[in-house]
Protein backbone atom coordinates (compact mmCIF):
# COMPACT_ATOMS: atom_id res chain seq x y z
CA UNK A 1 0.00 0.00 0.00
CA UNK A 2 1.34 3.51 -0.92
CA UNK A 3 2.08 5.53 1.87
CA UNK A 4 -0.13 8.81 2.22
CA UNK A 5 1.50 12.16 1.67
CA UNK A 6 0.15 15.35 2.51
CA UNK A 7 1.19 18.71 1.45
CA UNK A 8 2.19 21.39 4.39
CA UNK A 9 2.17 24.91 4.75
CA UNK A 10 4.43 26.47 7.65
CA UNK A 11 3.74 29.55 8.92
CA UNK A 12 7.19 32.04 8.07
CA UNK A 13 8.06 33.60 4.56
CA UNK A 14 8.93 31.42 1.38
CA UNK A 15 5.97 30.89 -1.23
CA UNK A 16 6.50 27.10 -1.12
CA UNK A 17 4.85 24.23 0.54
CA UNK A 18 6.40 21.13 1.92
CA UNK A 19 5.75 17.46 1.46
CA UNK A 20 5.40 15.10 4.32
CA UNK A 21 4.56 11.16 5.27
CA UNK A 22 1.72 10.12 7.24
CA UNK A 23 2.09 7.81 9.72
CA UNK A 24 -0.06 5.01 9.15
CA UNK A 25 -1.83 5.58 12.44
CA UNK A 26 -2.50 9.07 11.75
CA UNK A 27 -4.04 8.58 8.22
CA UNK A 28 -7.45 8.78 9.56
CA UNK A 29 -7.37 12.52 10.90
CA UNK A 30 -5.02 13.69 7.96
CA UNK A 31 -7.38 16.17 6.18
CA UNK A 32 -6.88 19.30 4.54
CA UNK A 33 -7.44 22.52 7.07
CA UNK A 34 -5.77 20.33 10.51
CA UNK A 35 -2.53 21.49 12.17
CA UNK A 36 0.06 19.13 12.12
CA UNK A 37 3.76 19.24 14.15
CA UNK A 38 6.83 18.46 11.57
CA UNK A 39 9.95 18.05 11.30
CA UNK A 40 11.64 21.19 10.21
CA UNK A 41 15.68 21.54 10.15
CA UNK A 42 16.72 21.46 13.69
CA UNK A 43 13.29 22.21 15.37
CA UNK A 44 9.01 20.37 14.81
CA UNK A 45 7.23 23.24 14.01
CA UNK A 46 3.31 23.62 13.15
CA UNK A 47 2.14 23.37 10.12
CA UNK A 48 -1.27 22.72 8.26
CA UNK A 49 -2.18 20.64 6.04
CA UNK A 50 -3.53 22.07 2.69
CA UNK A 51 -3.88 19.01 0.55
CA UNK A 52 -3.95 15.35 0.36
CA UNK A 53 -2.70 13.66 -1.17
CA UNK A 54 -0.13 15.59 -3.38
CA UNK A 55 0.27 14.64 -7.10
CA UNK A 56 3.33 14.25 -9.09
CA UNK A 57 6.46 14.37 -7.62
CA UNK A 58 7.04 15.16 -3.92
CA UNK A 59 9.51 17.40 -2.52
CA UNK A 60 11.31 16.52 0.69
CA UNK A 61 10.59 18.64 3.39
CA UNK A 62 14.44 18.57 5.19
CA UNK A 63 15.57 14.97 4.53
CA UNK A 64 16.59 15.92 0.63
CA UNK A 65 19.92 14.43 1.03
CA UNK A 66 18.27 10.87 0.39
CA UNK A 67 15.53 11.98 -0.81
CA UNK A 68 13.38 10.27 1.91
CA UNK A 69 9.89 12.38 2.95
CA UNK A 70 9.99 12.52 6.63
CA UNK A 71 7.13 11.59 8.66
CA UNK A 72 4.22 14.14 10.81
CA UNK A 73 5.16 13.93 13.95
CA UNK A 74 1.72 14.77 15.45
CA UNK A 75 -2.08 15.83 14.94
CA UNK A 76 -3.28 17.63 17.43
CA UNK A 77 -6.90 18.00 16.63
CA UNK A 78 -9.54 15.72 16.06
CA UNK A 79 -11.25 17.44 13.51
CA UNK A 80 -9.68 20.36 10.51
CA UNK A 81 -9.40 23.79 11.91
CA UNK A 82 -9.88 25.19 8.33
CA UNK A 83 -13.02 24.74 6.17
CA UNK A 84 -12.34 24.29 1.99
CA UNK A 85 -13.30 27.84 2.03
CA UNK A 86 -10.94 29.31 4.37
CA UNK A 87 -8.21 27.22 2.61
CA UNK A 88 -9.29 29.18 -0.87
CA UNK A 89 -9.94 32.26 1.36
CA UNK A 90 -6.58 32.49 2.98
CA UNK A 91 -4.76 30.92 -0.71
CA UNK A 92 -6.66 34.31 -2.34
CA UNK A 93 -5.15 36.34 0.83
CA UNK A 94 -1.26 34.62 0.40
CA UNK A 95 -1.23 35.70 -3.38
CA UNK A 96 -2.54 39.55 -3.09
CA UNK A 97 -0.41 39.99 0.12
CA UNK A 98 2.60 38.36 -1.05
CA UNK A 99 2.95 36.04 2.10
CA UNK A 100 3.20 32.52 2.67
CA UNK A 101 0.33 30.18 2.74
CA UNK A 102 0.97 29.38 6.49
CA UNK A 103 1.26 32.69 7.04
CA UNK A 104 -2.27 33.96 6.20
CA UNK A 105 -3.97 30.63 7.65
CA UNK A 106 -1.95 31.43 11.06
CA UNK A 107 -3.64 34.86 10.47
CA UNK A 108 -6.86 33.37 10.28
CA UNK A 109 -7.03 31.58 13.78
CA UNK A 110 -7.17 32.25 16.74
CA UNK A 111 -3.92 33.16 19.09
CA UNK A 112 -2.09 30.39 20.56
CA UNK A 113 -2.91 27.79 17.37
CA UNK A 114 0.72 27.92 16.27
CA UNK A 115 3.41 27.09 19.35
CA UNK A 116 7.46 27.41 18.39
CA UNK A 117 9.69 25.07 19.74
CA UNK A 118 9.95 25.26 23.52
CA UNK A 119 13.90 25.98 24.48
CA UNK A 120 14.81 25.01 28.03
CA UNK A 121 18.65 25.05 29.07
CA UNK A 122 19.79 22.11 31.39
CA UNK A 123 22.94 22.15 33.13
CA UNK A 124 25.48 19.15 31.69
CA UNK A 125 27.85 16.87 34.38
CA UNK A 126 30.46 18.60 33.79
CA UNK A 127 29.15 22.14 34.25
CA UNK A 128 26.89 20.77 37.67
CA UNK A 129 30.88 20.02 38.78
CA UNK A 130 32.18 23.37 38.41
CA UNK A 131 29.08 24.64 39.99
CA UNK A 132 30.02 22.72 42.86
CA UNK A 133 33.45 24.39 43.22
CA UNK A 134 32.03 27.67 42.71
CA UNK A 135 32.11 30.13 46.09
CA UNK A 136 28.28 31.01 46.95
CA UNK A 137 27.89 34.18 46.03
CA UNK A 138 29.12 34.25 42.53
CA UNK A 139 30.96 37.03 40.77
CA UNK A 140 29.92 37.21 37.18
CA UNK A 141 26.67 36.48 35.57
CA UNK A 142 28.42 33.44 34.11
CA UNK A 143 28.70 31.73 37.09
CA UNK A 144 25.70 32.66 38.48
CA UNK A 145 23.44 31.28 35.47
CA UNK A 146 25.53 28.02 36.49
CA UNK A 147 24.41 27.94 39.77
CA UNK A 148 20.65 29.14 38.82
CA UNK A 149 21.02 25.95 36.52
CA UNK A 150 22.40 23.22 39.00
CA UNK A 151 19.73 24.26 41.25
CA UNK A 152 17.52 22.76 38.35
CA UNK A 153 19.17 19.64 37.80
CA UNK A 154 17.66 17.56 34.60
CA UNK A 155 14.46 19.49 34.81
CA UNK A 156 16.03 22.70 33.26
CA UNK A 157 15.14 26.00 32.97
CA UNK A 158 13.32 27.87 30.19
CA UNK A 159 15.25 29.74 27.82
CA UNK A 160 13.81 33.07 28.40
CA UNK A 161 14.19 32.38 32.06
CA UNK A 162 17.57 31.74 32.18
CA UNK A 163 18.28 35.52 30.22
CA UNK A 164 15.82 37.04 32.87
CA UNK A 165 18.58 35.63 36.08
CA UNK A 166 21.08 37.43 34.01
CA UNK A 167 19.46 40.26 33.38
CA UNK A 168 18.50 40.82 37.20
CA UNK A 169 21.81 40.78 37.99
CA UNK A 170 22.76 43.69 35.85
CA UNK A 171 22.43 47.15 36.62
CA UNK A 172 20.61 49.55 34.06
CA UNK A 173 24.50 50.66 33.28
CA UNK A 174 25.30 47.39 32.47
CA UNK A 175 27.82 46.35 35.16
CA UNK A 176 27.50 43.68 37.60
CA UNK A 177 25.19 44.92 40.52
CA UNK A 178 26.95 44.83 44.16
CA UNK A 179 25.53 41.71 46.50
CA UNK A 180 22.96 42.80 48.26
CA UNK A 181 21.44 45.16 46.40
CA UNK A 182 17.78 44.89 45.28
CA UNK A 183 16.90 43.45 41.77
CA UNK A 184 16.47 45.81 38.87
CA UNK A 185 13.63 44.74 36.74
CA UNK A 186 13.95 42.56 34.10
CA UNK A 187 14.68 43.92 30.11
CA UNK A 188 11.57 43.06 28.32
CA UNK A 189 12.48 40.31 25.95
CA UNK A 190 12.48 40.98 22.01
CA UNK A 191 9.14 40.45 20.68
CA UNK A 192 7.91 37.02 20.53
CA UNK A 193 11.25 35.99 22.16
CA UNK A 194 12.97 35.45 19.01
CA UNK A 195 16.21 37.17 19.99
CA UNK A 196 17.59 37.51 23.13
CA UNK A 197 21.03 39.89 22.47
CA UNK A 198 23.36 41.37 25.29
CA UNK A 199 25.86 40.21 28.61
CA UNK A 200 23.19 37.53 30.02
CA UNK A 201 22.64 35.87 26.69
CA UNK A 202 26.31 35.92 25.69
CA UNK A 203 27.00 34.60 28.93
CA UNK A 204 24.33 32.19 27.89
CA UNK A 205 26.78 31.10 25.10
CA UNK A 206 29.86 30.57 26.48
CA UNK A 207 27.99 27.81 28.68
CA UNK A 208 26.56 26.19 26.07
CA UNK A 209 29.79 26.45 23.83
CA UNK A 210 32.51 25.43 27.01
CA UNK A 211 29.68 22.10 27.67
CA UNK A 212 28.35 23.29 30.75
CA UNK A 213 25.18 23.86 29.87
CA UNK A 214 22.87 22.49 26.98
CA UNK A 215 20.31 23.43 24.98
CA UNK A 216 16.88 21.21 24.30
CA UNK A 217 14.57 22.00 21.96
CA UNK A 218 11.03 20.11 22.52
CA UNK A 219 8.56 19.80 19.63
CA UNK A 220 5.31 22.17 20.02
CA UNK A 221 2.27 20.80 22.06
CA UNK A 222 -1.05 23.00 20.50
CA UNK A 223 -3.60 22.70 22.84
CA UNK A 224 -6.40 20.73 20.75
CA UNK A 225 -9.32 22.53 19.44
CA UNK A 226 -11.73 19.90 19.14
CA UNK A 227 -13.35 17.25 18.95
CA UNK A 228 -16.67 19.44 18.36
CA UNK A 229 -19.15 19.79 21.24
CA UNK A 230 -22.96 19.50 21.17
CA UNK A 231 -23.90 21.20 18.21
CA UNK A 232 -26.33 24.45 18.29
CA UNK A 233 -29.56 23.97 16.97
CA UNK A 234 -29.78 25.49 13.12
CA UNK A 235 -33.47 27.80 13.96
CA UNK A 236 -31.09 30.02 15.65
CA UNK A 237 -31.51 29.37 19.71
CA UNK A 238 -29.57 26.36 21.55
CA UNK A 239 -32.35 24.11 23.89
CA UNK A 240 -31.15 26.30 27.16
CA UNK A 241 -32.71 29.26 25.03
CA UNK A 242 -35.33 28.37 23.39
CA UNK A 243 -38.96 29.92 23.58
CA UNK A 244 -41.61 28.39 26.08
CA UNK A 245 -39.24 27.49 28.81
CA UNK A 246 -38.42 30.52 30.03
CA UNK A 247 -34.78 30.54 29.46
CA UNK A 248 -32.18 32.53 28.11
CA UNK A 249 -33.69 35.72 28.52
CA UNK A 250 -35.84 35.24 24.61
CA UNK A 251 -38.82 37.54 24.53
CA UNK A 252 -39.42 37.34 21.15
CA UNK A 253 -39.17 40.21 18.15
CA UNK A 254 -41.42 43.10 18.79
CA UNK A 255 -43.77 44.46 16.04
CA UNK A 256 -42.84 45.97 13.44
CA UNK A 257 -43.51 49.28 11.75
CA UNK A 258 -44.79 49.28 8.26
CA UNK A 259 -41.22 50.48 7.00
CA UNK A 260 -40.01 47.73 8.94
CA UNK A 261 -41.84 44.92 7.26
CA UNK A 262 -41.04 46.56 3.72
CA UNK A 263 -37.53 46.18 3.96
CA UNK A 264 -37.49 42.64 4.99
CA UNK A 265 -39.85 41.76 2.55
CA UNK A 266 -37.59 43.13 -0.06
CA UNK A 267 -34.61 41.35 2.06
CA UNK A 268 -35.78 37.59 3.02
CA UNK A 269 -36.67 36.32 -0.29
CA UNK A 270 -33.29 37.11 -1.26
CA UNK A 271 -31.55 35.09 0.97
CA UNK A 272 -32.68 32.09 -0.67
CA UNK A 273 -31.18 33.37 -3.84
CA UNK A 274 -27.62 31.50 -5.02
CA UNK A 275 -25.89 34.52 -5.71
CA UNK A 276 -25.75 37.25 -2.82
CA UNK A 277 -27.59 40.78 -3.54
CA UNK A 278 -26.61 43.77 -1.55
CA UNK A 279 -29.00 46.36 0.64
CA UNK A 280 -28.33 49.88 1.72
CA UNK A 281 -30.80 50.12 4.71
CA UNK A 282 -31.31 54.37 5.24
CA UNK A 283 -32.80 55.43 8.49
CA UNK A 284 -31.77 57.87 11.12
CA UNK A 285 -30.56 56.69 14.69
CA UNK A 286 -33.69 55.38 15.98
CA UNK A 287 -35.64 54.67 13.20
CA UNK A 288 -35.75 50.62 13.95
CA UNK A 289 -32.83 49.62 11.73
CA UNK A 290 -31.32 47.69 13.93
CA UNK A 291 -34.50 45.49 14.35
CA UNK A 292 -34.49 44.47 10.67
CA UNK A 293 -30.97 43.23 10.92
CA UNK A 294 -31.91 41.03 13.59
CA UNK A 295 -35.35 39.89 11.40
CA UNK A 296 -32.85 38.84 8.55
CA UNK A 297 -30.86 36.98 11.01
CA UNK A 298 -33.92 35.32 11.98
CA UNK A 299 -34.60 34.20 8.42
CA UNK A 300 -31.35 33.16 7.89
CA UNK A 301 -30.79 30.83 11.25
CA UNK A 302 -34.20 29.84 10.22
CA UNK A 303 -32.99 28.30 6.66
CA UNK A 304 -29.78 26.85 7.95
CA UNK A 305 -27.55 29.08 7.37
CA UNK A 306 -25.37 31.64 9.53
CA UNK A 307 -25.33 35.43 9.80
CA UNK A 308 -22.13 37.68 10.62
CA UNK A 309 -23.03 41.06 12.42
CA UNK A 310 -20.23 43.46 11.85
CA UNK A 311 -19.86 46.40 14.50
CA UNK A 312 -18.48 49.66 13.19
CA UNK A 313 -17.31 50.46 16.77
CA UNK A 314 -15.81 48.01 19.55
CA UNK A 315 -17.66 50.63 22.62
CA UNK A 316 -21.10 49.47 20.96
CA UNK A 317 -20.09 45.65 21.13
CA UNK A 318 -21.44 44.76 25.07
CA UNK A 319 -24.78 46.43 24.59
CA UNK A 320 -25.69 45.14 21.15
CA UNK A 321 -24.60 41.67 22.41
CA UNK A 322 -27.05 41.84 24.99
CA UNK A 323 -29.52 42.88 22.52
CA UNK A 324 -28.72 40.11 20.38
CA UNK A 325 -28.45 37.36 22.70
CA UNK A 326 -31.84 38.10 24.06
CA UNK A 327 -33.41 37.56 20.71
CA UNK A 328 -31.15 34.69 19.82
CA UNK A 329 -30.01 32.99 22.79
CA UNK A 330 -26.72 31.63 23.27
CA UNK A 331 -26.27 30.47 19.81
CA UNK A 332 -24.07 34.23 19.60
CA UNK A 333 -20.19 34.31 19.28
CA UNK A 334 -18.65 37.61 19.59
CA UNK A 335 -15.25 38.16 18.51
CA UNK A 336 -12.66 41.74 19.02
CA UNK A 337 -9.49 42.90 20.02
CA UNK A 338 -10.71 43.50 23.37
CA UNK A 339 -10.88 39.44 24.20
CA UNK A 340 -8.11 38.12 26.51
CA UNK A 341 -6.26 34.97 23.99
CA UNK A 342 -8.24 32.33 25.58
CA UNK A 343 -11.89 33.85 25.28
CA UNK A 344 -11.21 34.52 21.60
CA UNK A 345 -10.10 30.95 21.06
CA UNK A 346 -13.16 30.04 23.16
CA UNK A 347 -15.53 31.71 20.79
CA UNK A 348 -13.62 30.59 17.66
CA UNK A 349 -14.32 27.02 18.86
CA UNK A 350 -18.00 27.38 19.43
CA UNK A 351 -18.12 29.19 15.93
CA UNK A 352 -16.52 26.20 14.76
CA UNK A 353 -19.17 24.07 16.50
CA UNK A 354 -21.18 25.56 14.26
Amino acid sequence: MPAMIVEVALPFPGRRTFTYRIPPELAGRALPGSRVVVPFGRSPRVGFIVAVPVVGSPQPASDAANGRLLDVIQLPDEVPLMTTELLDLTRWAADYYLCSWGEAIRAALPGGSVLRPARRVRITSEGLREAESLLPEAAGIRDLLLQALARTGEKGLARESVIAIGRRAISPSGTRRPAGTSDAPAAPAARGGRRLVGPASAALARLVAQGLAEIIERAPRPRSMGPPGPSIERDGRDRAASPGDGAGGYGGPPPLMEAQQEALQAIVPALRESSPSPFLLEGVTGSGKTEVYLGAIDACLKAGKDALYLVPEIGLTPLLARQIRSRFGECVAVLHSGLAVGERRSEWQRILRG
